[in-house]
């Protein structure tokens, strides 16, 4: 299973599932790690050069007066579900710390707790910085 199929192609590859499971579940893919082909993603595998659509490739009325490549002014949004998670103020630290460029991030929380019982994801993102801080 850990192999690559023929074609390993100069994008590497992607790994589609387990082939039993696969198989288990009704889909007719052989699976495991196959050659990675923009253009069939693009495409859908069709010959048709006017079925190219990539969701990747910027258009220019999309760019809204920006470059189409490049970072300059282009922001990073993150839409984030928090269900009693203790470990959100973690994920919002290593993100923030992690990140290249973390002043073009821009995050919501869902944050979804018992107040009596849980902290908030906020609150205890903001003292774990704080602590960095210190």
């Amino acid at each position: 299973m850990g192999e690559v199929k023929e074609g390993g192609g100069d994008h590497g590859t992607i790994f589609m599932g387990n082939p039993q499971n696969l198989k288990r579940a009704g889909y007719n893919s052989e699976g495991g790690n196959v050659a990675y082909l923009p253009e069939y993603e693009c495409t859908g595998g069709s010959t048709d050069p006017a079925d190219k659509k990539c969701p990747y490739q910027l258009k220019t009325p999309d760019s809204m007066g920006l470059g189409l490549d490049g970072w300059d002014g282009r922001l990073l949004h993150m839409n984030m579900p928090s269900y009693r998670d203790p470990l959100c103020p973690r994920t919002l630290k290593y993100l923030f710390t992690k990140a290249k460029r973390p002043f073009d991030i821009r995050v919501r929380v869902l944050q979804q707790n018992v107040p009596s019982e849980d902290a908030g994801c906020l609150d205890e993102y903001c003292n774990m910085m704080a602590e960095l801080r210190t």
